[in-house]
């Protein structure tokens, strides 16, 4: 199923506490335009969603989540505080990675709004947005 993720105006970034991205080319690993992000990460996640469902895993029920971001350990380092101030989890900082954590329902409304506020927030600091990853070991999925 293909979805359209909206435009986000940079004043919705903003009250999400990211600046209007711009690419950071003086970093280590240079961080990702916006609009690549959004491409590589947010449009596949509708998939993983929908094949979550397929699954009959119920995707209103908070997982934890991990996102990741690459980049220089300087602009790892700036980007970890100003997470923590703004009342996220950092998982871990360093060797050129951070780990974001949260507990979320992965419903379109959190793919639509959160995976575009971290690609902002990780271009805004010259890092790269990797991904999201969610823990379901204990939902009891069998293979099929």
């Amino acid at each position: 199923m293909n979805r359209a993720v909206p435009a986000l105006s940079v004043a919705a970034l903003t009250i999400a506490g990211c600046d209007n991205a711009a690419t950071v080319r003086n970093s280590q690993v240079a961080g990702q335009p916006y609009e690549e992000c959004i491409k590589r990460v947010v449009q596949p996640s509708f998939a993983i969603m929908d094949r979550m469902k397929a699954d009959g895993l119920e995707i209103k029920k908070p997982r934890p989540v991990t996102h990741l971001l690459i980049g220089s350990d300087e602009n790892i380092e700036k980007a970890a505080e100003v997470a923590r101030e703004k009342g996220f989890t950092v998982l871990e900082s360093g060797d050129s990675r951070l780990l974001i954590g949260e507990d979320a329902p992965l419903v379109e409304d959190w793919l639509k709004h959160t995976l575009p506020m971290f690609c902002s927030f990780a271009s805004e600091f010259g890092l790269t947005y990797d991904g999201w990853d969610v823990d379901i070991s204990k939902d009891g999925l069998k293979r099929k």
